[in-house]
């Protein structure tokens, strides 16, 4: 039962990583924009190559997470 909620822990860290590392590439490139160095087209194309063309909303992580934490709850029954 702990492994799942270790594998729970990382995957959640993962994407907090992510996520983070996703707003800080748009932050430097709306920087970089405003000080005229590149073009917004460039910018946005760079962020998808970067990140693909889907990136988790809040609203896929939290039905990831409902759905461990049915796992989770079914597990302890075994």
């Amino acid at each position: 039962m702990e492994m799942l909620k270790v594998i729970e822990n990382l995957f959640l860290a993962t994407l907090g990583i992510v996520a983070l590392a996703y707003e800080k590439t748009q932050k430097t490139s709306r920087e970089l924009i405003e000080k005229g160095q590149i073009l917004k087209e460039k910018a946005e194309e760079k962020i998808q190559e970067t990140f693909g063309k889907t990136f988790p909303t809040k609203k896929d992580i939290e039905e990831i997470n409902k759905k461990l934490e049915e796992l989770s709850r079914k597990l302890e029954h075994i």
